[in-house]
């Protein structure tokens, strides 16, 4: 029974991280600074909120 409570704890605490994940995943990049482009033209980095991002230059995902 004990087994039981933690498993159910454990999967809901990851659902809910993976959840809060996906939260920042899409909130919008506001007054990022330092935008350089890669020598080749393909990639984009800057920075935002104390970290360096880097993204493509047609846009989606910064990692």
């Amino acid at each position: 029974m004990l087994f039981a409570v933690i498993l159910y704890c454990f999967v809901c605490l990851l659902f809910f991280s993976l959840q809060f994940q996906d939260i920042q995943a899409q909130q919008s990049i506001k007054l990022a600074s330092n935008p350089k482009i890669s020598p080749d033209g393909l990639q984009i980095a800057f920075s935002w909120r104390g970290d360096i991002w880097i993204s493509s230059i047609e846009g989606g995902l910064a990692k």
